[in-house]
């Protein structure tokens, strides 16, 4: 998985993140699962409306987007062993460890950029 650079854009500012997308069922599957702690500042699920805390060994917090980017529901702080349901509408994830997020709000726009290096 190569890493790619994801533009938060929230009112009163901006965070570049550097993340590891998520495309292939075996990324989405593993992600951060059984990591004691996470290997990348954040992942990118393609394709993927819902989320599980199965196997995981820290908190996350979650952004879910639309194909435009529009924030359609934040999780703060998802423990282990728990599971987010599917989101309507959503079709992408973004996964941090707890704590990473910016203050992101439902309805905000997170642009999705490609790695220029």
């Amino acid at each position: 998985m190569q890493k790619q650079n994801v533009r938060i854009r929230f009112p009163g500012g901006q965070l570049l993140l550097r993340i590891r997308p998520a495309e292939s069922f075996a990324a989405r599957f593993f992600g951060y699962m059984g990591r004691k702690a996470p290997h990348c500042p954040g992942i990118l699920f393609t394709n993927c409306n819902s989320i599980h805390s199965f196997f995981m060994h820290f908190d996350l917090d979650l952004l879910f987007l639309d194909k435009k980017g529009r924030v359609l529901r934040k999780v703060l702080g998802l423990g282990r062993r728990k599971m987010v349901f599917p989101v309507e509408g959503a079709w992408q994830v973004l996964e941090l460890p707890a704590g990473k997020l910016p203050p992101v709000e439902v309805g905000d726009t997170v642009l999705v950029e490609p790695d220029a290096n």
